[in-house]
């Protein structure tokens, strides 16, 4: 877990960071903390189980949505007082999951991955991206992820930022990815929820964006000039 706690001479809270697929802890240490900590937040974003190196990982296809919930509960537990959910992706996916089952005051979801999971993302990412398939076959997503990421950012994004993703991005479990397709949020968050997307998302539409925040019952802020990983 990557800590940094408040700058600032008052304390507004703890936030809780978790990242989105094939990435880890690290992206939110690239700035986005930094922000926060500067605002009077104390900052934690976790590595979700078998994220804590760049690359390939073994093993990481056993790894299923239930260990991602364990390490955000977990993560929870040590830093032992209430803290505010921040998800994106993947990590805003996981946040609604560990909702239906446990109460939080307030929770952000940044181009999380909607409701109904990500079976629509993935046909587009394959439309898009055809020789992906075979690696998809394979049951890695790690390679065809690292080659294409620049869908990752706004096509004005400095091209040594991406690179320097690149050699960051790690493995992702296939087992949580066939699980997001096929098993969907049950039921609505009574948290104050923010539901953030990007208008230049290559990932997730704005069609899916205005669905999570309509099925939640709030309006979704949507921020111009950023893509996926804003």
């Amino acid at each position: 877990m990557i800590v940094r706690l408040s700058e600032a001479s008052h304390n507004l809270g703890n936030l809780l960071f978790i990242h989105g697929m094939c990435h880890g802890a690290w992206c939110w240490d690239q700035g986005f903390m930094q922000l926060f900590t500067k605002e009077g937040y104390n900052c934690y974003a976790i590595n979700l189980r078998k994220h804590d190196s760049s690359g390939k990982t073994a093993g990481i296809n056993k790894v299923s949505i239930q260990d991602y919930l364990q390490n955000i509960k977990a993560a929870i537990s040590e830093i032992g007082d209430e803290v505010i959910l921040i998800g994106h992706s993947m990590g805003g996916f996981m946040i609604q999951k560990y909702l239906e089952k446990h109460h939080f005051e307030r929770a952000v979801l940044i181009g999380s991955v909607p409701t109904t999971g990500i079976l629509p993302a993935a046909i587009r990412y394959l439309y898009k991206h055809p020789e992906a398939l075979p690696s998809f076959i394979r049951r890695d997503i790690y390679a065809p992820f690292v080659k294409h990421a620049s869908d990752l950012y706004h096509p004005g994004t400095d091209k040594d930022l991406i690179k320097k993703c690149q050699t960051l991005m790690c493995a992702e479990s296939f087992k949580v990815l066939y699980q997001m397709m096929f098993q969907p949020v049950k039921k609505p968050t009574k948290a104050q929820l923010f539901v953030i997307g990007a208008a230049e998302d290559q990932v997730i539409s704005q069609k899916e964006i205005n669905s999570t925040a309509k099925f939640h019952g709030v309006k979704p802020i949507i921020m111009n000039n950023l893509g996926h990983n804003m």
